[in-house]
């Protein structure tokens, strides 16, 4: 079993404030797509559970020979950086997963996937509405959005109804409305 440091940085306002060092050793029975070629084997580290979002680098830590030709795929996110030993990930939609493979320099493929669960998480609850009156009526008018999110209004704090997403409403009685954010992609609702 060979031994590998991992040297953590901690970057401050002023530059590196410390370095934590930790010892890592490959397992000798981690799951590698059994692509070593005898001289060489890749193992993945990182987050296997993240949230819709999550921005997360993934390290590969290569044993053996050199290796070129190094390629990172993922689904179920999009890459925001890579380089030869590690790639930053944000966070879509399930299944995820992040696949790294290089040629070692004896020329044998040398590959790992990380399989990631991508937890969908509630959009945020709508800015406060601005309530304005005309002639009587009460005219509550709501903000815009963000992307991918669309506002509803609701008659009670738990409504799932879709029929209503107009920028304001008109009120002449004392009924109370609720605006809910509803996610379009994976349908979960904020509070109100």
């Amino acid at each position: 079993m060979k031994k590998y440091l991992i040297l953590t940085f901690l970057v401050g306002v002023f530059g590196v404030t410390s370095v934590l060092g930790q010892g890592f050793e490959f397992p000798d029975d981690r799951e590698d797509d059994g692509d070593r070629d005898g001289s060489t084997s890749v193992f993945l580290t990182g987050s296997t559970q993240v949230n819709a979002g999550d921005i997360d680098t993934y390290y590969a830590l290569v044993s053996g020979s050199g290796v070129s030709g190094v390629n990172w795929r993922v689904t179920g996110g999009t890459i925001t950086f890579q380089a030869v030993d590690r790639v930053t990930v944000r966070w879509n939609s399930n299944p995820g997963s992040v696949r790294y493979t290089a040629t070692s320099t004896t020329g044998m493929l040398v590959a790992q996937t990380r399989l990631v669960s991508v937890n969908a998480v509630a959009p945020a609850v709508p800015s406060i509405p601005i309530i304005s009156s005309n002639c009587g009526s009460a005219v509550i008018t709501r903000g815009i959005p963000p992307s991918g999110v669309t506002w509803y209004w609701q008659e009670t704090a738990t409504g799932t109804s879709t029929s209503n997403s107009a920028s304001s409403v008109t009120r002449t009685s004392g009924t109370t409305y609720y605006l809910r954010a509803r996610d379009n992609s994976s349908g979960l609702w904020s509070a109100a």
